[in-house]
């Protein structure tokens, strides 16, 4: 695999000037999802998610007290995707477990999400009206 034509060329910090950069593009980005009864436990369902034109990332973390928590799961988009999707887990949710679910960049685009939770990292968050596209959901089991 090549260059990234979308990050090639930018200096050391670019993670910083790329999130500086996108946040002002501020491009338009939906996420559709909502609470929900989770009958496998480990399986999340996005009714919809879009980011004008470019690949991402829909991931979902455990609620840490408000924050981010681990990783629980994650889920490549084309920009051309629409409609629902499922997002295999990689543990099972509890009964009432409140998760987020947000929208990230797949910049550079390597397929791999690489988010850390700083401006530097790569994937960053999508940002709409100067916040992260995330939401918290609550999850119930039958």
């Amino acid at each position: 695999q090549g260059p990234d034509p979308a990050t090639s060329g930018l200096p050391d910090n670019e993670g910083a000037e790329l999130s500086a950069l996108l946040r002002i593009l501020d491009p338009p980005a939906t996420l559709t999802v909502s609470d929900q009864t989770v009958f496998d436990d480990r399986t999340l369902r996005i009714e919809d998610s879009q980011v004008s034109g470019l690949t991402h990332w829909i991931a979902v973390s455990a609620n840490a007290n408000g924050e981010l928590g681990e990783l629980l799961g994650t889920n490549f988009q084309t920009p051309d995707a629409t409609g629902a999707i499922s997002i295999r887990l990689l543990r099972a949710l509890s009964d009432q477990e409140q998760v987020f679910v947000g929208l990230y960049y797949d910049l550079p685009s390597d397929f791999f999400f690489g988010f850390d939770g700083t401006d530097t990292s790569p994937d960053l968050p999508v940002f709409v009206d100067d916040a992260p596209l995330r939401q918290l959901i609550r999850v119930t089991l039958p």
